[in-house]
């Protein structure tokens, strides 16, 4: 609704805001609640997986401006990914 309507790039801030604060508090408080510890390992990849591919995204779309999107752009995005998600991992 806020989309479609006449509500302006504030609202859809605040809604992608809101929207945002309420998965958080979902996922601490599912994570929380979960004894098992393959839920817990659930739980986690639903949340991180796909933090994983729009950083991957981002750092792709970043990559192109500056040079060819063939010059190695894609194992760039790549290492800084697999990167991140070892480091999430060790954490």
């Amino acid at each position: 609704m806020v989309f479609h309507g006449a509500r302006g790039t504030i609202g859809r801030l605040l809604v992608g805001i809101a929207a945002a604060a309420l998965m958080l508090l979902i996922g601490q408080i599912t994570f929380a609640l979960a004894l098992s510890f393959v839920l817990r390992a659930v739980i986690a990849a639903v949340f991180a997986i796909p933090a994983a591919v729009a950083g991957y995204h981002v750092i792709l779309g970043y990559r192109t401006l500056g040079c060819h999107p063939r010059s190695g752009a894609r194992s760039f995005a790549a290492s800084v990914r697999s990167s991140s998600v070892t480091r999430g991992r060790a954490a």
